[in-house]
């Protein structure tokens, strides 16, 4: 009697405790955030190095792993699931997160988009790898799903930009055209029976779909948000953003809706701010600006990369010197050591339109060292030649775009 009491009991507490966390706000998951349960968890990972700083960073770290596109409940029973996840196995869930978190999110909002085909409904019952799998294996459930369904408005809610033989660009208006042309996609505004199409769209910031032909992979825009996202709902990389927004800029897009012209500045300041080859922002400014305010930009930029270069220049000459300074001190070292290094200054100082090639100057040096078997300061010579073959080059691309921007005439440039 005692333990059909118990059992019963036990099960009672169980539905009592689930229905709780069922009506649990994201808000509330987050006080969690900082028991002591969870900041015991963590310090025994990070021991020493654990401090309230670092505490703000691992919560900011968290978080970061729950999707947008959920309701707030689901955000927050995720949140607590990843809570006990980080319990549980602290070393292993917390270099997860710091390493994969976009994995975390994919799957959590994959799960709670598509949870009716999912194997176990209950989070609270997986782990992170038990939910990979189970995410996994309902994929090819799902994309059957999305394939069989038919959506009698996606004509009428589809407005093409482009349909060539390698792209196919549209504008989404409608929540049938984002179910059709998202299908095999993780997209939550392509989940039937979820209403994320319709906090996303908006008349003028509506969501921009685009298809390689060659590749059949997709992509969808939204600018108001911000994101820009592969089949897999992943944020893409800026430079194949940059790509394909150009493309849709040289669509009727950028004359029918404001926003696409407002995302080009947005692009060009990703341009001009992005560690890329001189060559690639360029081309991406002559595609995003007009023509006269493309020459100003590119001026500036090719200006600045000089600059930055005769620096480099400059201080290879001053290293020189003070080497050759040091040299004529010490009585031992001979007039031919010297002269290879005044020769070696001589060839920076005067460069030349079409600078000569300085490796074998370079080699000559190292093998009149070697002879004499003194220790050769191999890293300092390549650092010299690497910054003359940078200049060398800087100099060929103002030559290349001399049709764009004005080229100072040779005697005009001024090093030192």
């Amino acid at each position: 009697m005692n333990l059909s009491y118990r059992k019963i009991k036990k099960v009672i507490l169980e539905e009592i405790k689930k229905s709780l966390l069922l009506e649990i706000s994201f808000e509330q998951a987050k006080e969690s955030l900082d028991s002591k349960k969870t900041k015991r968890a963590i310090a025994k990972h990070y021991r020493k190095n654990y401090d309230e700083m670092a505490h703000e960073k691992i919560k900011n770290d968290i978080i970061l792993c729950i999707p947008e596109d959920l309701e707030d409940k689901q955000k927050g029973l995720s949140l607590l699931w990843l809570l006990k996840n980080i319990k549980k196995n602290p070393e292993e869930t917390l270099i997860y997160i710091k390493m994969e978190y976009y994995s975390i999110l994919s799957n959590l909002e994959t799960f709670w988009h598509w949870q009716r085909f999912m194997s176990e409904k209950d989070i609270m019952k997986t782990d992170i790898d038990s939910l990979e799998y189970i995410v996994k294996e309902a994929k090819p459930k799902i994309e059957e799903y999305q394939k069989s369904k038919k959506y009698n408005d996606a004509k009428e809610g589809t407005e093409i930009l482009l349909d060539d033989e390698s792209w196919f660009i549209a504008v989404i208006h409608n929540k049938g055209a984002a179910c059709e042309l998202g299908k095999g996609t993780d997209w939550c505004t392509a989940a039937p029976g979820l209403d994320f199409f319709e906090r996303y769209y908006k008349p003028k910031d509506p969501l921009f779909f685009f298809e390689d032909k060659n590749s059949g992979e997709k992509y969808q825009f939204h600018f108001g948000s911000e994101q820009y996202m592969d089949k897999n709902d992943h944020q893409l990389p800026i430079t194949q953003v940059l790509d394909l927004f150009i493309l849709l800029y040289k669509t009727e897009a950028k004359n029918k809706y404001f926003i696409v012209e407002k995302a080009k500045d947005f692009m060009l300041e990703e341009v001009y701010s992005l560690p890329l080859d001189i060559e690639i922002k360029i081309s991406y400014i002559l595609q995003l600006k007009d023509e006269e305010s493309a020459k100003i930009k590119i001026k500036e930029l090719l200006q600045s990369q000089e600059k930055a270069l005769f620096r480099g220049v400059n201080e290879s000459v001053r290293r020189i010197e003070n080497t050759i300074e040091r040299k004529k001190k010490k009585n031992h070292d001979s007039d031919e050591y010297i002269q290879n290094l005044e020769l070696l200054k001589k060839m920076f100082i005067e460069v030349k339109n079409k600078s000569p090639n300085i490796m074998p100057t370079v080699e000559k040096i190292y093998k009149f060292f070697q002879k004499l078997g003194w220790r050769v300061n191999l890293p300092f010579l390549s650092n010299i030649n690497s910054t003359y073959e940078l200049l060398e080059h800087e100099y060929r691309q103002r030559e290349k775009y001399s049709h764009v921007v004005d080229v100072p005439k040779y005697e005009e440039r001024k090093i030192f």
